[in-house]
């Protein structure tokens, strides 16, 4: 809630953008962006397996049940046993199995960077960091922007960080309307 911000959604990015905003936070893949001329960075993707289960099933004692084992799930989602969750008396329940896949075994949906023991993966994404802090109106945010790890409630703080950031830098010589 800014006058010199303005958000537009449903609208695919392109570079041209660029020219007529003051300002992109961008939170996309950053190696995508550069049209992956240093590399691809790998991500880890997750397939969801929804199923549909009688609601008398009782599958755990929590809503969520991460497995640590060497089943090729991760976790298992519960939804009827979320609090507020609308159960409607069908006498079915619908149940979430997480899978985790390259990112590229499933359209390209990217939901964590790789972490890798010799730090390849993070010294590609420096070189892709450098050439962004070229470009004088563009801020990478997110976790495919920064190539980190964040829980939603940090991409959140990160993005309204970066954002008041800008905004006391250049305050008040935006326009309104000037940021994307």
């Amino acid at each position: 809630d800014h006058p010199g911000i303005r958000v537009t959604n449903g609208a695919a990015f392109s570079k041209d953008m660029l020219r007529s905003h003051a300002f992109c936070f961008n939170s996309m893949p950053i190696d995508e962006y550069f049209d992956y001329k240093l590399g691809p960075l790998p991500y880890r993707s997750i397939r969801f397996h929804h199923r549909t289960v009688p609601s008398d099933l009782v599958l755990g004692p929590t809503p969520l049940v991460n497995f640590a084992d060497d089943s090729p799930h991760t976790r298992e989602s519960d939804w009827s046993l979320l609090p507020a969750h609308v159960v409607r008396r069908t006498g079915r329940k619908t149940v979430t199995l997480e899978e985790p896949c390259d990112y590229r075994e499933n359209a390209f949906e990217r939901y964590y960077p790789v972490a890798d023991g010799d730090g390849r993966n993070v010294a590609l994404y420096r070189r892709y960091h450098a050439l962004a802090e070229r470009e004088r109106n563009l801020r990478f945010i997110g976790r495919c922007g920064t190539y980190r790890y964040l829980n939603m409630d940090q991409v959140v703080a990160q993005a309204l960080a970066s954002a008041t950031q800008w905004l006391a830098s250049v305050a008040p010589s935006v326009d309104s309307g000037a940021v994307a």
